[in-house]
């Protein structure tokens, strides 16, 4: 998830998109705005299969969503006008949500413990020592 783009909406974007200007709220919510299309909505039967307690969160808790889709429609439009337009519908077929955060020392040591197997003689202890390491082991 290191490619990460902002969906949020500029002013600009949201009066080209609806019309309306900033200061009118698009919903009731004081959230910010994103196009329509990017929320989800998750059922009860959709949590229980992804193991997700929802007793544990709040409004405005963040979660990390990985997620596999499937190209369902593809549209483009040219208009008399000179005006063009495309979009793509996508079909989520496989996804997960974690809002537990990134165990990175679990990470590591589960990184290690595996290029320790490729490289019996590799000996690190922290993050700047395995990658000094690593880049030694392989030139």
């Amino acid at each position: 998830m290191d490619n990460l783009t902002s969906m949020l909406q500029t002013p600009t974007e949201v009066k080209e998109t609806t019309g309306a200007e900033i200061a009118a709220p698009i919903s009731k919510s004081p959230e910010p705005t994103y196009p329509y299309g990017l929320e989800i909505s998750l059922n009860q039967d959709s949590l229980k299969k992804l193991g997700i307690d929802i007793t544990s969160m709040s409004i405005g808790d963040t979660a990390d969503l990985e997620a596999k889709v499937k190209v369902t429609r593809i549209s483009m439009n040219q208009g008399y006008d000179g005006n063009n337009s495309q979009s793509l519908d996508l079909q989520i077929t496989d996804m997960a949500l974690t809002s537990e955060p990134a165990d990175f020392q679990g990470s590591f040591d589960e990184a290690i413990a595996k290029d320790k197997k490729i490289y019996p003689d590799l000996q690190t202890q922290t993050a700047g020592g395995f990658k000094k390491s690593l880049y030694e082991a392989t030139r």
